[in-house]
């Protein structure tokens, strides 16, 4: 979305929502949604990420919520903002 704030000029907005349907009747599936935006300004590149997972390892789901999910059975959710510098 282009916009005028300063020295950004586009908005990239985004929603990523991903099942990871597992194999075996014991094993709950593992299911995120990230909804973000990304921007440019000059050489620094930011997005800015809410998500919500559950059963996903890497987000308080514990080593067991990948396979079985007996860690946690409920949403989980993150706030991210991640800044690179481009030069």
């Amino acid at each position: 979305m282009p916009v005028s704030i300063g020295s950004i000029s586009n908005l990239n907005f985004y929603n990523d929502y991903s099942v990871l349907n597992k194999n075996k009747s014991e094993f709950k599936d593992s299911k995120i949604n990230t909804l973000g935006v990304g921007f440019g300004a000059g050489d620094l590149w930011v997005n800015i990420d809410f998500i919500m997972a559950k059963n996903m390892l890497y987000l308080n789901g514990g080593r067991d919520s990948f396979t079985n999910a007996t860690a946690s059975t409920g949403w989980n959710t993150q706030f991210n903002i991640n800044a690179g510098y481009y030069f």
